[in-house]
């Protein structure tokens, strides 16, 4: 979202106070239609509220339209992702929750008449046994630096009082994601049941150690999810 993380943009002078959240996605939403049609259109002609271009030209064309990502949950985050975006980063408290935001971006797809990609983010600690695994969970979980989540948190917009927020409640686990712990095998069929159970189209993994865990995934967890999904 334009202008999401106050504290960055008023450093470059460039928040606008007068542009509420909603009204933030009013700019972003007109400026993103300008950018879809430059990157088709010869010359483009636009009045909004926000930008006026009178024969604008952006050359060269790309080759292939760029995919678009965003991620919103609000009510109009989530209507300019799934309007605007070819795909979406949703989240959830759970996989209940997950899977009904999943279902609810197709279904306003459908009625806008477009598809849509359905992406979460997911945590994996792995390690080569489950309790080892584990252990290197609960290490983390031990060290929780509330003020830094909490200060994060507030980055992001969300109030230190917000209740019902899915990364508010994770936070209190150490985990602001969808998590997945335990040796490969079990990682990868934890993440098959919840690829299975949320109907999601993808997955952006983080890990406590890249090199590492980016290692074990491509060695270990991927082909095991390839054999699950052939």
């Amino acid at each position: 979202m334009a202008g999401a993380y106050r504290g960055e943009f008023e450093q470059m002078d460039a928040w606008d106070p007068a542009l509420d959240h909603d009204a933030r996605y009013d700019l972003t939403e007109e400026w993103t239609q300008i950018l879809k049609r430059l990157w088709t259109e010869p010359s483009v002609n636009f009045a909004g509220k926000h930008f006026h271009f009178q024969d604008c030209v952006s050359e060269p064309k790309p080759l292939h339209p760029p995919f678009l990502i965003c991620a919103g949950m609000s009510k109009r985050g989530f209507e300019f992702s799934v309007r605007e975006a070819d795909g979406c980063f949703i989240g959830g408290r759970d996989e209940a929750e997950t899977r009904d935001a999943v279902h609810r971006a197709r279904a306003l797809a459908a009625q806008l008449g477009k598809p849509i990609r359905t992406y979460c983010m997911m945590t994996v600690i792995t390690a080569p046994t489950d309790a080892q695994a584990q252990g290197r969970a609960q290490k983390y979980r031990d060290g929780l630096d509330e003020g830094a989540v909490l200060g994060m948190l507030e980055s992001y917009g969300v109030p230190r009082n917000s209740e019902g927020n899915a990364m508010t409640a994770r936070a209190q686990g150490a985990f602001m994601t969808q998590t997945v712990v335990g040796a490969p095998a079990t990682c990868a069929a934890k993440i098959e049941a919840f690829l299975r159970d949320c109907d999601i189209d993808g997955l952006m993994f983080v890990y406590d150690d890249y090199e590492q865990g980016l290692r074990v995934t491509g060695r270990e967890i991927l082909p095991q999810l390839r054999r699950a999904f052939a």
